[in-house]
């Protein structure tokens, strides 16, 4: 039984950015070069696109092309194009030259196909394990699909074939053929960029994470989850695909259901989509589907079974913004401007899990990672502020996998034992708890304790001695207590969230300054580190203890303050604002500091540990 997504829904493209899959390959080339390279980008490269990546295709002319499509075990529909210069190449020839992971034996028979995208017998000497399965070997002839007479080594393609390949059944009779789809849908102008999907994966209450596939032929649901550039793991049983973990949330395909072993609890992956008002759950399983048009948007949640999903629109807001965030990007440097708002884009993306190396305006543009490889120890280079910008800068880091940049100093060089924090300055020292909890260090004793006695009377804590309260600071002190290991009952959150709960306004959104004499209006950035408190402990943003009487909750405030290019307002009437965008992307996808609450995130490293410069020989 297929079950069809084929709802039409508001197209939400991430212009620019590119696929991690994509960009992956090109990872050890484009960070190993020198310095000034990495600044002004790589160098074209011609590149075969899987369907279901972002980035342009460049017609050569002078080539030829053949499409290929591949069906999984899964059911999972996979096609690429593939140039070629001679005037023939065989079918052998073709899928090696994809970018289909393949895996092939030489017999006297000719090639055996072993193996494509890790369906079938991945070790080349026992290329037939699998005594139950073959890879069916599939040509098109005036528009149908016909069972190749001939092996592959065989098979001669010359430009405007179609091959098929298929993992097949052996007690299929007749065995089972592709999927009907022409040539011109792969390989024709505009392929590539055909169609597109919406993924959103939940790993938790709020924790959410946003990816559009971009596809030609029609994809399965586990089709389009593999080609977003999540780390996925699933397995295969006589039931179907069943999803067992994304980016490390879940559990290892050998035991798909390891948290369901005993006791009344049972987490795992469902399966949904939205149906314009409300997330559905699928009849079938993830490889039964089939979607075909642009618009549709699919679910996917961590936990119990029934676990409900946040709504579908605070989460393509934030998708707009981060369109907005992708689109302001230098295309030059990589970076946004000034090094601040570099830094502030690195945060934005990586509570949405996206690669600082893959966050570039195109091809043979730098990416951000490469910007902070060069200037980022210029950022912490800023005296005594400088605690705060390396623990701003390791926040970011952790969400986006960016690695840490040489000469830039970690968070325990400034924890100084004689006054118990990383600065004498509360707000500063906050920044660096949570840039120390991003690298994974364990938060000394007496700078929790420091950050406990800092409270002030009314409940909230101030950025240095005698500014008084603020929402933000106070914000920034509660998920630094919640990253040390504070319990969220303790005495000093609790009086922090009433605190914060005196700063909201009718219209949902939070002042900086509730005591201000001159104004108490609400504004994004404020809102935004204020619901990120109230993800790190646990309260429903949404619900009754903080919706304002108008009925408005901080959620709604933000989605109001959104323009029609994504972007958001700082405050109301005041236009579009960067940073406001880019502080408002955590709160809209339910992520709090220091972006570690989960298995989902890569240890920091240094990037002189990852990348060797290729020396000039001048």
């Amino acid at each position: 039984m297929m079950q069809t997504n084929n709802r039409t829904q508001t197209n939400h493209r991430l212009p620019q950015r590119l696929s991690r899959t994509l960009l992956s390959a090109l990872a050890g080339i484009a960070l190993g070069l020198l310095a000034v390279t990495l600044f002004s980008g790589l160098s074209p490269v011609s590149v075969v696109a899987e369907s279901g990546s972002s980035p342009d295709h460049v017609r050569d002319e002078t080539l030829n092309q053949v499409a290929l499509v591949v069906v999984l075990a899964d059911g999972a529909v996979k096609t690429q194009c593939v140039e070629f210069a001679e005037e023939q190449i065989s079918s052998t020839e073709a899928l090696s030259r994809s970018n289909f992971e393949m895996v092939a034996a030489t017999t006297s028979f000719g090639t055996a196909i072993c193996a494509i995208d890790g369906t079938g017998c991945t070790d080349s000497n026992n290329c037939f394990c699998d005594a139950e399965h073959y890879w069916g070997f599939w040509q098109q002839s005036a528009g149908e699909w016909v069972y190749a007479q001939t092996g592959s080594d065989d098979a001669m393609l010359s430009n405007g074939a179609v091959d098929g390949w298929v993992w097949t059944p052996l007690a299929d009779d007749p065995a089972s053929s592709p999927p009907a789809v022409d040539f011109d849908a792969i390989c024709g102008d505009g392929a590539l960029a055909a169609n597109q999907v919406d993924l959103v994966v939940q790993f938790d209450q709020n924790a959410t994470v946003v990816r559009s596939v971009e596809f030609s032929a029609p994809i399965s649901g586990l089709g389009a989850l593999l080609a977003s550039g999540l780390e996925v793991e699933y397995a295969v049983s006589d039931f179907g695909a069943t999803v067992c973990a994304i980016e490390g949330v879940g559990c290892p395909e050998e035991d798909c259901f390891c948290r369901c072993a005993g006791g009344d609890e049972c987490a795992l992956w469902s399966y949904q989509y939205w149906d314009g008002a409300n997330w559905q759950s699928y009849e079938i399983g993830v490889g039964g589907t089939v979607i075909s048009t642009t618009g549709a948007i699919e679910g996917y949640r961590w936990g119990e079974f029934g676990a409900a999903m946040t709504p579908v629109t605070q989460t393509l807001a934030a998708q707009n913004a981060l369109d907005f965030v992708a689109a302001a990007q230098d295309p030059a440097t990589g970076g946004y401007g000034g090094l601040g708002s570099s830094v502030e884009a690195l945060i934005s993306i990586g509570a949405n899990l996206e690669q600082s190396m893959d966050w570039r305006q195109s091809m043979d543009a730098p990416s951000l990672l490469s910007f902070l490889m060069l200037y980022g120890a210029q950022y912490t280079d800023v005296g005594a502020i400088a605690p705060a910008a390396v623990g701003k800068m390791a926040t970011g880091a952790a969400g986006a996998d960016a690695c840490w940049p040489v000469g830039a100093p970690v968070p325990a060089d400034f924890y100084d034992e004689t006054i118990n924090a990383y600065s004498e300055h509360v707000g500063i020292n906050l920044w660096a708890m949570l840039g120390a909890a991003a690298f994974g260090d364990t938060i000394p004793a007496p700078a929790l304790a420091g950050v406990k006695e800092s409270i002030l009377p009314v409940g909230g804590w101030e950025w240095m001695d005698g500014f008084g309260a603020d929402t933000n600071t106070t914000s920034l002190a509660i998920q630094a207590l919640v990253a040390a290991g504070e319990p969220i009952s303790a005495t000093e959150i609790i009086s922090g969230l009433i605190f914060l709960k005196g700063a909201q306004n009718d219209d949902g959104g939070f002042a900086y300054d509730p005591a201000s004499t001159s104004s108490t209006a609400s504004d994004a950035n404020s809102t935004g580190y204020v619901l990120q408190a109230l993800v790190a402990t646990g309260e429903d943003s949404q619900g009754p203890n903080w919706v304002a009487e108008s009925g408005k909750s901080g959620i709604d405030y933000l989605m109001d303050a959104q323009l029609e290019d994504g972007s958001l307002e700082w405050q109301t009437g005041a236009g579009s604002d960067l940073l406001a965008t880019q502080q408002a992307v955590p709160a809209l996808l339910g992520r709090h500091y220091p972006f570690v609450q989960g298995s989902f995130t890569q240890p920091i490293e240094r990037c002189d540990a990852l990348y060797v410069p290729l020396l000039s020989a001048d």
